[in-house]
C-alpha cells in the first residue's frame, strides 16, 4: 500500500514537473542565467551612461567660452554663436565665440577683431579691410587665423558682415563659405550654408568687378592683342608664343596665332575674357571647354563627370582671377605626350570623314561652369585643321591608343 502510494506519488510529481508546476533544473538554470544578463545588461548600460555623461561633461568644459564679455561703439563686438563652430577636434566644436573691436590700441589705429575662441582666452585676430570700410563694407581679413579653421599652418580668410550682427566666414584653401557667426541665433535659421555663400558671392561680385573693370582698362589701353582678342579663344602652334610668365601681360602678338594647321600637329589654345571667371561666377566655378567639329560636340566636364577612367583622364580647371588665360593649353602636345581627351573624342568620332587633303573646322567655346552646368560662354574661337599625311599617319597611332583606353 505504501508503495503503490509512493509510485503515484512520484508519477503524480513527474507528471506535474512535466505539464510545467514545477521548475526543472534546466528551467531553473535558465532563469539565472536570463537574470545574470539582465543584470550585465543594466551594468553595461550604466557604465555606458556614466561615459557620456562623462564625455559631456568634458565637452562642456572643454568648450566654456571666454569669460569676459566686449562692447564697442560699432556694436560689431559681444558674443556670437556659431552655426558650424571652431574644430578643437574631430568631434568636438566651439560654438559659442566673444568678438571684440577694436580700433584704436595705445593710441595707434589698429581696426583689428580679436575673436576668442577658449575659456583660457585663445584668439586669432583678422583685421579690418580699411579699402572696403570706405566704401561701407565691413569685412576683415587673415592670413595666419589658422585655430579657427582646424590647420597647422597659415590660410587665408575673410570675414564680412552682410548685416550688423552676423559674420560670414570663407576660407580660402577650400574656396567657400565655412561658418556663420550670429549675435541672434535666430539668425542662423536664416543665413544656412548655401544662403552665406550666395550672400558672399554676390558681395563678391560686386567688390571685384569694381577693382577688375579699373585692370581691363589698363589692359584695354596697354596692350593690343587683349585689346583685339577679347572674347576669343586663339590658337598656337607652339606655347612659348605666350607671354605665359607674367600674369595679365599679353605681350605676344597676334600675328603669330595660327589660323589653319596639320591636324596631327602640336597644337595650343588661350583666351581673353572680358571679366574673369571667378568675377562673373564666384571662386567655386570650373572652366569648361566645348569642342565641336561636322556638328558632333564634346565637353571636358561632361565627360569628365561620366566615369571614373574619363574623371582620370580629363581634370577639374577651377575657374582664376585671370583676364589672360594665355598659358598655352595643350590640345595635343607630342614634346609632353599629352592629349585634352576631350578635343581627341571629337576628333575620334568624326574619323570615317576625314579626306586627305580636306580641312575641318573645330570650334572651341569655353564656359564658366557650375553645379554640373554651363553658367556663362566668356570665349569662342576656330581653327582650320588639314587632314593630311602627316595628319593620318599621327592620328593613326593616337585612335589606336584611344580606342584601348575606351575599351577598358
Amino acid at each position: 500500500m505504501k508503495k503503490s502510494f509512493f509510485v503515484k506519488g512520484l508519477f503524480a510529481f513527474s507528471l506535474i514537473t512535466f505539464l510545467g508546476g514545477v521548475p526543472t533544473h534546466a528551467q531553473l538554470m535558465k532563469k539565472m542565467k536570463e537574470k545574470e544578463q539582465k543584470k550585465q545588461e543594466e551594468a553595461k548600460k550604466k557604465q555606458e551612461e556614466a561615459r557620456q555623461k562623462a564625455e559631456e561633461a568634458k565637452i562642456a568644459e572643454l568648450t566654456k567660452p571666454y569669460a569676459q564679455d566686449f562692447t564697442d561703439e560699432t556694436g560689431i563686438s559681444g558674443t556670437y554663436y556659431a552655426l558650424k563652430g571652431i574644430q578643437f577636434n574631430k568631434t568636438v566644436f566651439q560654438k559659442t565665440l566673444k568678438l571684440q573691436f577694436l580700433a584704436k590700441e595705445n593710441g595707434k589705429v589698429v581696426n583689428k577683431l580679436n575673436v576668442y575662441y577658449n575659456k583660457d582666452g585663445g584668439f586669432n585676430t583678422p583685421y579690418l579691410d580699411e579699402k572696403m570700410k570706405e566704401k561701407n563694407i565691413t569685412m576683415f581679413k587673415c592670413s595666419d587665423c589658422n585655430q579657427l579653421f582646424y590647420y597647422s599652418s597659415y590660410v587665408n580668410s575673410e570675414f564680412y558682415q552682410p548685416e550688423a550682427g552676423v559674420v560670414i566666414v570663407y576660407e580660402d584653401n577650400a574656396k567657400k563659405v565655412v561658418d556663420v557667426w550670429a549675435k541672434d541665433k535666430a539668425k542662423l535659421e536664416v543665413y544656412d550654408l548655401e544662403t552665406a555663400q550666395a550672400k558672399y558671392d554676390q558681395f563678391k561680385k560686386q567688390a571685384d568687378s569694381e577693382k577688375f573693370e579699373q585692370k581691363k582698362k589698363s589692359l584695354m589701353s596697354n596692350y593690343p592683342t587683349y585689346k583685339e582678342n577679347i572674347g576669343k579663344v586663339v590658337f598656337v602652334d607652339n606655347f612659348g608664343v605666350f607671354n605665359y610668365q607674367y600674369t595679365d601681360q599679353p605681350k605676344e602678338d597676334s600675328k603669330s596665332f595660327v589660323k589653319s594647321q596639320s591636324m596631327g600637329k602640336s597644337i595650343y589654345w588661350g583666351a581673353y575674357l572680358p571679366m574673369p571667371m571667378t568675377v562673373t561666377c564666384g571662386n567655386t566655378c570650373l572652366r569648361n571647354m566645348e569642342y565641336e567639329m561636322e556638328g558632333i560636340k564634346t565637353s571636358r566636364e561632361e565627360l569628365r563627370n561620366k566615369s571614373r577612367k574619363w574623371s582620370d583622364m580629363i581634370k577639374e580647371k577651377p575657374a582664376e582671377d585671370r583676364f589672360c588665360l594665355n598659358n598655352g593649353f595643350q590640345l595635343i602636345s607630342h614634346r609632353e605626350n599629352i592629349w585634352d581627351y576631350a578635343y581627341i573624342y571629337v576628333l575620334y568620332q568624326n574619323r570615317e570623314k576625314f579626306q586627305l587633303g580636306k580641312s575641318y573646322k573645330l570650334t572651341a567655346r569655353l564656359y564658366s561652369h557650375k553645379d554640373g552646368a554651363n553658367v556663362e560662354k566668356v570665349a569662342e574661337g576656330s581653327i582650320m585643321l588639314v587632314y593630311d599625311q602627316d595628319a593620318k599617319k599621327e592620328l593613326s597611332d593616337i585612335f589606336t591608343k584611344f580606342e584601348q583606353f575606351l575599351n577598358e
